[in-house]
């Protein structure tokens, strides 16, 4: 099975897919479920030799965001068999006109891609897991402000972690992101690429290691968030301490650190995935 999560803000969007591919009887790790365009990311969950056709495609054509929906539902209607296209889903983030867009396709129910509503979605079989969480921490009243990519980015680290409880989802992530209109792709040194840039895909060893060290930072916030809500947990019983609210604004103080520190480290990998790939980099407005 599979888990893709997507978030669209005005600050970036951002694609986090598993890597798990299982049968009744198997599973397999390390399979490339996401593929990145120069603007465009676009994840599928259901058959797999559709989804390696689909990918295998979309790698040899000349795709982009304006033709990337009709290329796809093409390639479903007139390369698949039906029974076997009703057993895929297709999740496309691309970006029109200084923005970034959700969308969804289920050939099993619609002919055509649809919007989706909000700022997140998530598909395959950890879908569930990482929509709970969301909800739950609503209810809690915890609202997340995305001031920049690295708040996008902790968030999609927690949401990945959350779909992880699904005995069909692993660990080993790869994540497609999109900042000032262009796509980026990394990921664990367990997923083995097939599809994307050859001068990414041939350097995926350095692309793993900028990876793990976005990902750890990532890790890093969710637990100091953690620590954050256990300091104001005394609440409950209608007291805070001053002990307490020294603890709450020394973890503050880490928190907005580990955020600087995350969007240096996204910031100076944009910059070294531009020159690989021969495309002038665009610094963020400062």
């Amino acid at each position: 099975m599979t888990f893709h999560v997507a978030l669209s803000t005005p600050v970036g969007a951002m694609m986090v897919s598993d890597s798990q591919g299982s049968t009744s009887s198997s599973e397999i790790h390390g399979w490339q479920k996401q593929f990145v365009g120069e603007d465009f990311l676009v994840g599928f969950a259901g058959h797999g030799a559709v989804i390696g056709h689909l990918m295998a495609m979309l790698h040899h054509s000349n795709v982009n965001s304006t033709n990337v929906e009709e290329f796809l539902v093409d390639a479903l209607n007139h390369d698949v068999r039906r029974q076997a296209a009703e057993q895929v889903e297709v999740l496309l983030v691309r970006a029109q006109e200084n923005e970034y867009r959700l969308r969804s396709f289920h050939p099993a129910i619609f002919t055509r891609f649809n919007d989706v509503p909000g700022f997140y979605t998530a598909i395959g079989s950890g879908a569930e897991f990482s929509t709970r969480a969301l909800q739950r921490d609503s209810k809690l009243g915890i609202v997340r402000t995305i001031r920049s990519i690295a708040d996008v980015a902790a968030i999609a680290e927690s949401l990945a972690d959350s779909a992880n409880e699904s005995i069909t989802v692993d660990d080993q992530l790869f994540m497609g992101m999109m900042i000032r209109g262009r796509s980026y792709m990394l990921g664990d040194q367990r997923i083995f690429p097939e599809y994307g840039p050859r001068s990414i895909v041939d350097r995926w060893l350095q692309v793993s290691r900028d990876f793990r060290a976005i990902q750890t930072l990532a890790v890093q916030i969710r637990s100091t968030m953690q620590s954050l809500q256990r300091h104001f947990s005394p609440i409950w019983d209608a007291e805070l301490s001053s002990t307490a609210v020294q603890k709450i604004e020394v973890e503050a103080q880490s928190l907005q650190t580990l955020k600087n520190q995350l969007n240096q480290q996204i910031e100076e990998y944009c910059k070294w995935y531009d020159e690989q790939v021969g495309r002038p980099y665009l610094a963020a407005p400062s």
